[in-house]
């Protein structure tokens, strides 16, 4: 059967959310994500990294 959540992205959008480039939301709006079924949302785990800071 169906897994009860399916998240489906390309490479590209996946790297933006991971550091943080890109949200959840406007990818979802912009139909970068195709998420379904309960548990699809990622917003609780992104960003996965933090782009590094400049040094001062």
């Amino acid at each position: 059967g169906t897994p009860p959540a399916v998240v489906e992205m390309k490479t590209d959008t996946w790297l933006a959310l991971a550091v943080g480039v890109l949200t959840w939301e406007n990818a979802v709006s912009a139909k970068q994500i195709n998420a379904t079924g309960i548990g699809s949302d990622l917003t609780a785990y992104l960003p996965v990294f933090s782009p590094p800071r400049p040094l001062s």
